[in-house]
């Protein structure tokens, strides 16, 4: 064969370090954007139940628990402006 036919393993090393950047990249990170994506999900869907939660004990006179789930309300009202999470809910600018 001819020597520019054949690759030399420098080469072949030098191929497979992107594709291992990547990787060990998702591998280590996965589990943090999970980890983060399930909280962020979870505090913007609690915003809109657990008013529906303490409507409902209210209605049937289970106090402790509209109170509980309130304080709960209120406390991820104050994450949720404290934290500024309601920017990942935005629309990208437009670049039209």
């Amino acid at each position: 064969m001819h020597e520019h036919a054949t690759r030399n393993h420098d080469e072949k090393q030098s191929d497979l370090r992107p594709l291992w950047a990547i990787t060990w990249r998702s591998i280590v990170f996965i589990p943090f954007v999970l980890v983060f994506g399930i909280f962020l999900v979870a505090v913007a869907l609690s915003l809109v139940v657990f008013p529906f939660f303490v409507a409902t004990y209210a209605y049937h006179h289970l106090w402790q628990h509209a109170v509980g789930y309130f304080a709960a309300w209120l406390v991820l009202c104050c994450i949720w402006r404290a934290f500024h999470l309601s920017r990942f809910f935005e629309w990208p600018p437009s670049v039209l």
